[in-house]
């Protein structure tokens, strides 16, 4: 007898069969998953299975192997408990999926095992505990011959599939490792030593598509704009780019395909200073090129980077930035663009400096994560911004504020997430210009917000009435010493923040 009952208490006479067919709602058991079934004494169960030592496991099931269904059936053999005591256990089933998450979907239940007749060595039916009949090594042969060994061909088909697997991944990698590998590696000082590099660049850029010019850790002067318009990769080795000219100087434009792979690596950038001209280092307007900035210095110049134009698909990480009226200015419809591990300083700070270190406007999901932010007079200033997120950032030394929400004429900030960062200094923390639906959906969370600057009034301050309409306020705290600092202003934001420490 075998019965699972509306309340998933298990009942078996010793030495019958039993078979659980589970599925699990909204999730369909595949390869990679594991769903472990356990029998426990009933006296001081572990709640979880990874927690039972193995004396107090009575009997251990593993299934790998799924019905075509997504269902997972667990077998309970007549040997299975042949030499377990009559008598009262919990059960319990547990999902481990793929990606590490687990899933008790039946937690610890009674079991019942009750007293029958078993198999002997020759088939006839015997009392529940007799001495045993079979050797030790026969009983062991079948367990070999009926368990371990279908237990072990499953995990061999399991390996076999991940080899499969893996073998297309990489044969995939290989793929896409091909059609980004350079196809022409051009190292700049073979042509000697120039004075202008400008046209030699811009010659070599324009000598073919996935092209790789490689610098060595030396200055290399550039007195006039180079355009790219094709893949190419510009890599240095703690190389030094000193821009003489005046406007912009990298211009990625036209592109007539999507460009995957662009990139600017290892290159310390200088320009004629923060307030020589508005010089850009890096700009890009064209919506096929997908660039990476990774690991470069940028110092003195009106503007490091500008994106405008639907400029789409941008990475800039582990970069510094010193000396600028605006260090990356976003516009024009922008769309995922990621600033990590940065750090930023203005290098002045003084009252008329009026300048912005990160400008968003009309951008779709942008975010900044990880960065350092100081010594400015604001820290970013969203604007037209969807789905814009800051994480994990600290703002410091700020004139007015660290965060400012102004929305555009026609566009309003919206979905945007300001999370986990520590924010010190300015006249207010975060500031929202404008009122009505200017800014909404906004989630301000987990922030630390510590010194204030001189005439602040507020953490949180806005200039009109519902200033941040439908937006949330948690988990947030202020320095000690500031309790007396007024946390919102008053007439800024009309719902109200809740949970400040």
């Amino acid at each position: 007898m075998f019965k699972i009952g509306y309340d998933k208490k298990i009942t078996i006479v010793q030495g019958d069969t039993g078979v659980i067919r589970m599925r699990i709602h909204n999730y369909e058991l595949s390869q990679g998953d594991e769903v472990r079934f356990a029998i426990v004494n009933k006296a001081n169960p572990s709640i979880l299975l990874c927690q039972h030592s193995d004396k107090k496991i009575v009997l251990e099931k593993q299934v790998t192997v799924f019905e075509k269904d997504g269902c997972a059936r667990i077998m309970i053999y007549p040997y299975d408990t042949e030499n377990i005591q009559p008598g009262k256990y919990l059960y319990e089933i547990q999902v481990k999926t793929k990606d590490g998450r687990i899933d008790t979907v039946v937690p610890l239940t009674n079991f019942t095992l009750m007293e029958g007749s078993i198999q002997g060595e020759y088939g006839q039916t015997t009392p529940s505990n007799p001495e045993p009949t079979p050797s030790e090594i026969e009983l062991r042969f079948k367990r070999l011959e009926n368990e371990i060994i279908p237990e072990l061909g499953n995990r061999i088909t399991n390996v076999e599939n991940e080899i499969d697997s893996v073998s297309s991944s990489i044969v995939d990698v290989n793929k896409k490792l091909s059609a980004i590998a350079p196809a022409n590696i051009i190292y700049m000082d073979s042509f000697g030593e120039l004075t202008d590099y400008s046209p030699k660049l811009q010659e070599l850029v324009n000598s073919g598509n996935n092209v790789e010019i490689r610098f060595s850790n030396k200055d290399y002067t550039f007195n006039s704009k180079v355009t790219i318009s094709k893949k190419i990769r510009l890599i240095g080795s703690n190389s030094s780019f000193i821009w003489k000219g005046t406007g912009r100087f990298l211009e990625y434009v036209n592109a007539p395909w999507m460009i995957e792979g662009c990139v600017i690596k290892d290159i310390k950038f200088t320009g004629r200073g923060q307030d020589a001209g508005q010089d850009i280092m890096v700009y890009s307007e064209t919506p096929n090129v997908m660039m990476t900035i990774d690991n470069c210095q940028f110092y003195n110049c009106y503007c490091f980077l500008r994106f405008h134009t639907q400029s789409f698909g941008h990475t800039i990480k582990d970069c510094s930035f010193w000396g600028f009226t605006t260090a990356i200015n976003c516009t024009g419809n922008a769309e995922q663009i990621t600033i990590d591990h940065c750090w930023f300083d203005d290098g002045r700070r003084t009252t008329n400096s009026q300048n912005v270190v990160i400008r968003v406007e009309d951008a779709t999901s942008f975010w900044i994560t990880r960065c350092v932010i100081q010594n400015a007079d604001i820290g970013v200033l969203f604007r037209g911004v969807i789905n814009g997120t800051i994480r994990d950032c600290h703002f410091e030394n700020m004139i007015r504020s660290s965060i400012c929400f102004n929305p555009a004429s026609m566009y309003e900030n919206r979905n945007c997430v300001i999370d986990c960062n520590l924010l010190c200094g300015g006249k207010s923390c975060i500031y929202f210009y404008g009122g009505g639906h200017g800014n909404a959906h906004i989630t301000i969370c987990n922030n630390y917000m510590a010194y204030l600057g001189d005439g602040a009034t507020s953490m949180i301050a806005g200039s009109q009435e519902g200033a941040c309409q439908y937006s949330s306020f948690y988990n947030n705290s202020i320095a000690p010493g500031f309790t007396d600092r007024q946390l919102m202003s008053s007439t800024a934001i009309t719902n109200k923040m809740n949970d400040f420490q």
